[in-house]
């Protein structure tokens, strides 16, 4: 089943990544050139070609992103970096060949995503097989941050996956996802394939646990005060205040002051370092917490966006939240993987209306005690129809019906099912 980390519904949509794309021409213009010219046209007409052939270049690596909010959107160029992806993939006859043998889509935008939730980055080599067979595009993997480790737990994923969106620097390598080489390992194998990798960026905050984030980042000019928010040690609880959704904490989470240039570039030389390990794309994890080039906030401009972006990689998107239809039913939602089951909770309570149906729940979270109000909170019947996907209940509580389905055959579900 799927949560929310701010009690609202959660949406990454690969649509959005799509709108963020057509916000960027990728075919320069061109003129029908007579077929009898004089010395000077010619000269001009060569002039013209050598331009248009320029702007093809500059057009190949150029990636529209938006982060959407209320109808506000902004569109970015990303520049060449130590490594062009656009140039080193579908530039490169080795990967085109791989890449047209399985059918795969040219640009990243229009092609199918694999969203890798779990896997490591050795487990997704392992499977590069069978990923470009099943006609994969791209495949996205988690967050790559080093993150903060819980030895209580002895590091079991399943019990605290939420860590990777929890950065403790902006190294490559963590124990959930593998190390800077397996990352290196996984691309290298992709592109054999003409598959090209996506990697989950968290740019938005670090951990919440200060003594965890590594000493080079522990400056507190590096991050957002926790004064004039609404919520407990400068947490967000107005979800509705731009101002509070990009200037104080997510969940108590150190909010990186985003209009600081020194944080700016060393996550954009993080991106980087990523791109030169063979990474294609990106995708921003809470993109609607940092405020727009155009936001103006504590009489500061940010001009975040517009240094991340420029990393050489050919394709970005951002999370989208809140507000949104897209036409989808429950189950299309599932099958396009814009909404995910990737959050376990309990539900402890329920109230019930004037006519004895539920209109809302009572929620424990897997966070602890330090977000919410102590680790609870409360969605709506209609949030709760919209992202619960599966649900454990005790087997005497199930129809005669129901039960009947436990003695059919189970059936085998491949690894990038959603229902797996």
């Amino acid at each position: 089943m799927q949560g929310s980390r701010e009690g609202k519904v959660r949406l990454s949509t690969h649509t959005f990544a799509g709108m963020a794309n057509a916000l960027t021409r990728k075919e320069p213009p061109h003129d029908d050139q007579p077929e009898l010219m004089t010395r000077a046209e010619r000269r001009r007409a060569a002039r013209k070609a050598r331009a248009a052939k320029t702007w093809k270049k500059v057009a190949a690596g150029t990636v529209a992103v938006a982060t959407l909010f209320g109808g506000m959107g902004v569109a970015s160029t990303a520049l060449a970096a130590d490594r062009d992806s656009y140039q080193d993939t579908i530039g490169n006859s080795s990967f085109e060949a791989a890449r047209n043998q399985y059918g795969l889509t040219k640009h990243m935008k229009n092609g199918a995503i694999l969203h890798a939730w779990m896997w490591s980055f050795k487990t997704i080599t392992q499977h590069m097989p069978e990923i470009a067979a099943a006609g994969y595009t791209s495949v996205q993997t988690e967050p790559m941050s080093k993150i903060k480790e819980v030895a209580a737990n002895g590091k079991k994923f399943t019990e605290n996956w939420y860590y990777v969106y929890q950065p403790a620097n902006t190294s490559i390598g963590n124990f959930v996802v593998g190390t800077e080489a397996d990352l290196k390992e996984m691309t290298a194998t992709a592109h054999k394939y003409g598959v090209r990798v996506i990697v989950d960026v968290v740019a938005n905050h670090f951990t919440s646990d200060w003594n965890a984030i590594d000493p080079d980042w522990q400056n507190k000019e590096y991050f957002h005060k926790r004064t004039g928010c609404d919520g407990p040690n400068g947490e967000i609880n107005d979800y509705s205040n731009r101002y509070k959704v990009t200037q104080c904490h997510l969940l108590g989470l150190w909010d990186l002051n985003t209009q600081n240039q020194a944080v700016a570039d060393r996550m954009q030389k993080f991106l980087k370092t990523a791109v030169a390990d063979g990474v294609d794309g990106f995708r921003y994890d809470a993109a609607k917490h940092v405020e727009l080039p155009t936001e103006v906030f504590d009489n500061k401009q940010s001009n975040y966006w517009n240094t991340i972006l420029k990393n050489g990689s050919q394709f970005q998107y951002g999370e989208v939240l809140g507000g949104l239809t897209f036409g989808m039913t429950k189950a299309e939602r599932l099958l396009t993987r814009e909404s995910t089951m990737n959050h376990c909770m309990m539900f402890c309570g329920v109230n019930l209306d004037e006519n004895g149906k539920a209109d809302r729940w009572k929620i424990e979270n897997s966070w602890g005690d330090a977000s919410g109000q102590k680790g609870y909170y409360i969605g709506s019947e209609k949030w709760f129809k919209a992202n619960v996907y599966q649900i454990t209940v005790r087997k005497s509580l199930l129809s005669d019906a129901q039960r009947a389905l436990l003695d059919q055959e189970p059936l085998p579900m491949k690894l990038w099912d959603p229902l797996a």
